[in-house]
């Protein structure tokens, strides 16, 4: 082998490692964003909210993080209450402009005792720009009402209730 062609197989070499070596750095790079973007939250399909932590006067939430979410679940929960709480008035709302909001699910107007907790899952399907949970009522008895959200681009059609807390999908 001569020296001009060790020399043209070396920098064959270099070239093919340096290929490699941008290719992996690459991949690592865009593994590290994932990450990070992992640990925010925002590379996910599912949103995860905490809506209302101790409410007992009527609010409305600011609009939930939007990913494109076409399944809405909300979950009401009374930790301190021992019987079913009634009357409530809890809906979930969208909106187009984030200025007139109108109701997308049916009014949840009363919490049911279920299993010695008080707590209530109702979904609703639908794609728009921007979403928010509404309580109408004040809470009886001052009662702390906690409201949690999950969205998913992905919905889960048909849903039919067989009961008070029980989907069948």
């Amino acid at each position: 082998m001569t020296g001009s062609e060790l020399h043209r197989l070396t920098k064959q070499v270099i070239f093919i490692l340096g290929g490699w070596f941008v290719a992996v750095l690459v991949l690592l790079l865009v593994f590290v964003f994932a990450r990070v973007l992992c640990a925010q939250g925002l590379d996910t399909t599912v949103i995860f909210e905490t809506i209302f932590t101790s409410t007992t006067l009527p609010a409305a939430s600011p609009p939930v993080r939007n990913v494109g979410q076409s399944l809405h679940v909300i979950v009401i929960q009374f930790p301190t209450a021992v019987a079913a709480v009634a009357p409530i008035q809890v809906r979930v709302e969208a909106s187009f402009d984030n200025i007139l909001y109108l109701p997308i699910m049916d009014d949840i107007v009363t919490i049911p005792l279920l299993g010695g907790r008080v707590y209530s899952i109702n979904k609703t399907n639908g794609v728009y720009p921007y979403i928010r949970v509404r309580s109408l009522l004040a809470t009886p008895g001052a009662l702390p009402m906690r409201i949690n959200y999950v969205g998913h681009v992905y919905s889960v059609l048909p849903a039919i209730r067989v009961g008070v807390d029980r989907f069948l999908l």
